[in-house]
């Protein structure tokens, strides 16, 4: 397991994908699989700077790896509720300029994982990530 704590910043992106290097490293992922780290830390964390910029306290992220599961965990505190699963999937079947923007990302993200776990309470907001490895 690696934990990390980041300061709230899309800035922060470059340790971010350093932090997921190091976990990848350890626990030699192949590409696809790193692929998926790096798309799914990515978009949460700009979700959560992007939809509640007041809070300014750090981002914890928690990478582990199981024999048969990765999972990746966001944790935002005093923030509003945003369930990134309530997102709806865009308008993939329309012209680019009849689309409306956003969900893209987060739609990515529900392909690369198996399934996507929201908890709030009490001002925290947790996302959990799960992708089951190949055997």
């Amino acid at each position: 397991m690696l934990t990390g704590s980041f300061k709230k910043e899309l800035s922060s992106l470059e340790a971010i994908f350093d932090f997921v290097d190091r976990f990848v490293d350890t626990h030699r992922l192949d590409d696809i699989n790193k692929f998926a780290l790096h798309l799914g830390v990515e978009e949460l964390f700009a979700n959560m700077v992007k939809h509640n910029p007041e809070a300014q306290n750090d981002i914890g992220i928690t990478l582990e790896r199981n024999e048969h599961q990765l999972l990746v965990r966001l944790v935002d505190t005093e923030v509003e509720h945003f369930d990134p699963r309530e997102v709806p999937s865009p308008e993939l079947h329309h012209d680019l300029e009849q689309r409306e923007p956003g969900g893209l990302g987060l739609f990515l993200v529900k392909r690369y994982f198996d399934s996507i776990d929201y908890n709030y309470h009490g001002g925290t907001s947790t996302v959990t990530l799960v992708k089951t490895l190949e055997k």
